[in-house]
């Protein structure tokens, strides 16, 4: 089989949607008085998930459409790194805004079918599938001097790649993020962080006739960084 590269999609109205998002968030940190308080942060973390294999796909064994495109997450960890910048408003300082980005990859598989006159085999070999992260987050906090336990919520865009020795496909979609995490000022200035990071979105890998298969990407993330504070 010859490779085939598939061009990254996303459609009008994510992209309008996730470009506001960011838009915002940007004016907010711009914006922000100085004596607020702004932070920028390094992580490093694993991540597992699940996204169901070929053989949970209805169309998987059918000679006629059979699903090529397998992503299975499932047991699979991965290597994270990325680095985040937020920003507490000096009025309500338990309220911030974080936007984050961070690379996770992993080992999968692709399933390709052989057929032989009227049977159709399965093939399955080593997929690489990296996945790279952007987010805007609303972040709450218990705004103590020394120990501070948090929770947020915000918007993802993802930006996909699987490829392997015959084929290659790409995706950005918008998805849900979901974090909670302990940040230990050692400082005044400087404090570790311990996140617990949840992600959802769906990716839909697509070449015509070759594959063609639609996914929920759900992931965990745990992370554990060194963020840089200014004046509390």
């Amino acid at each position: 089989m010859s490779s085939a590269t598939v061009p990254m999609r996303l459609s009008s109205r994510a992209t309008a949607s996730v470009s506001l998002t960011w838009a915002l968030a940007l004016t907010v940190l711009l914006l922000s008085p100085a004596q607020a308080e702004f932070y920028g942060a390094g992580m490093v973390g694993l991540s597992t998930g699940n996204i169901p294999s070929a053989e949970d796909d209805p169309r998987f064994g059918q000679a006629q459409n059979p699903s090529l495109f397998d992503l299975n997450f499932f047991g699979d960890w991965s290597g994270l790194y990325g680095g985040k910048v937020g920003y507490f408003f000096a009025s309500r300082p338990w309220l911030g805004l974080e936007l984050e980005g961070f690379v996770d990859q992993y080992d999968t598989r692709r399933v390709r079918p052989i057929r032989s006159g009227m049977t159709t085999s399965f093939e399955i070999t080593p997929t690489n599938t990296r996945v790279i992260t952007t987010a805007a987050n609303v972040i709450l906090r218990y705004p103590d001097k020394r120990v501070q336990p948090y929770v947020g919520v915000g918007m993802g865009l993802f930006f996909a790649r699987a490829a392997d020795s015959l084929a290659s496909a790409s995706d950005v979609t918008p998805g849900l993020s979901v974090l909670a995490g302990l940040r230990w000022f050692l400082t005044d200035h400087i404090a570790l962080f311990g996140e617990a990071k949840w992600n959802q979105a769906t990716l839909t890998f697509s070449n015509g006739d070759e594959f063609d298969i639609r996914d929920t990407y759900s992931v965990g993330h745990f992370i554990v960084g060194l963020s840089i504070h200014s004046s509390r």
